[in-house]
């Protein structure tokens, strides 16, 4: 539950968002989820850019009750005085979905299978509320949209500067950690383009750091700032003097605290028993950094691809945001479709009307960028 004031702020944070993007979801029907906390606020979304109808899957998790969601739901949307055009439905079933022209790959509607898609209609998308290379393959079943036509494409968080939270999301977690940030050092073990938006930050404000990654040429204006992961008596020397290492590795799914990682734990220990490891996301050895007597923050262990603290700990604005515009990305390639167009061409037009992504590879649309 929200206070007034905090409602209000979100409210307005929806209104501004909406406004900024230009979403106009009108003769439009979502599909998308209604969670707990900030995620609650999605539908809300859509029926304020003007959607005909919202379907919004709940069900019962670590965050909290379906049933208790899903009133929470409709109180809000009586509060706001807003349109009664969303559902609160505890179960995805084709009836629903294949009235849909966006299907938000948002984690109650996950996953989409081969099942779920071949109940949608030809025109439907499926817009990432992420970035594309963030992709992961058990969620959404691309190789079932490929042959049913449903596109599917990223939001590129660069255009609108949003993946910047990234670096604000590793401050707050060194903050409860008790680390100071202010007159400390640290190695950051990240990939590009995380790395580049915490090297940034750390620059920016005149923070001591040096980082490391699986990157092979490091260019442009970090290069400095890098120490070959190959290099490792320079690796732990620096480490020696760091107040704390940052892992924060969602590219490559290789471990970076391992045996078979940058350095294994019996390194950390023997170079600095002192030091802290933050854990955003990325691959580490817990149970070996207890035995050494390395404390982890947080401790929650999450597999490669997924976090252990995400914007949402900001506030509500990240979540917003991202939402309005992974919304946007839909509406762009959803009329597209509707409009007649085949995958190809409305995926680039999506791309020229929104910060709509595509894949790379053999996962791409637009073959010939």
């Amino acid at each position: 539950m929200f206070d007034i004031g905090e409602e209000r702020r979100i409210n307005k944070a929806i209104l501004e968002y909406i406004d900024y993007y230009s979403l106009n979801l009108e003769h439009l029907v979502v599909y998308t989820e209604v969670g707990s906390g900030y995620y609650q606020f999605t539908p809300m979304i859509c029926v304020i850019a003007g959607a005909q109808k919202v379907y919004a899957v709940t069900r019962d998790s670590n965050w909290g009750k379906a049933d208790e969601i899903k009133k929470a739901t409709y109180d809000i949307i009586n509060r706001w005085d807003l349109r009664d055009c969303v559902e609160v439905v505890e179960e995805k079933k084709a009836k629903d979905v294949s009235k849909c022209d966006i299907i938000t790959n948002l984690g109650f509607v996950r996953p989409i299978d081969s099942e779920m898609i071949s109940w949608m209609k030809a025109t439907a998308v499926i817009p990432l509320m992420w970035e594309a290379w963030e992709f992961r393959p058990n969620e959404i079943d691309m190789s079932a949209c490929k042959k049913r036509g449903i596109l599917v494409l990223g939001t590129d968080e660069h255009k609108n500067s949003f993946i910047k939270y990234a670096g604000y999301v590793v401050w707050k977690l060194l903050f409860e950690s008790n680390i100071e940030i202010f007159k400390n050092r640290f190695l950051v073990m990240s990939s590009d383009p995380v790395a580049r938006v915490i090297n940034e930050l750390f620059y920016n404000n005149g923070i001591d750091f040096m980082w490391t990654s699986f990157h092979e040429n490091i260019q442009g204006k970090y290069r400095p700032f890098h120490i070959d992961r190959h290099d490792r008596s320079t690796l732990l020397d620096f480490i020696s003097r760091c107040d704390a290492v940052i892992c924060d590795e969602k590219v490559f799914d290789r471990p970076l605290i391992h045996s078979r990682g940058l350095i294994t734990p019996e390194d950390l220990k023997e170079a600095n028993d002192s030091i802290v490891v933050i854990v955003r996301s990325g691959v580490i050895d817990h149970e070996g950094l207890r035995r050494c007597g390395i404390r982890v923050y947080p401790e929650t262990q999450v597999p490669f691809g997924y976090s252990t603290t995400c914007s949402y700990a900001l506030g509500p604005r990240p979540v917003i945001e991202l939402h309005v515009a992974g919304l946007k990305v839909g509406e762009a390639m959803a009329r597209a479709r509707l409009a007649g167009l085949g995958v190809v061409e409305a995926a680039r037009q999506a791309r020229q009307q929104s910060l709509a992504q595509d894949f790379e590879g053999d996962l791409a649309w637009i073959k010939d960028l």
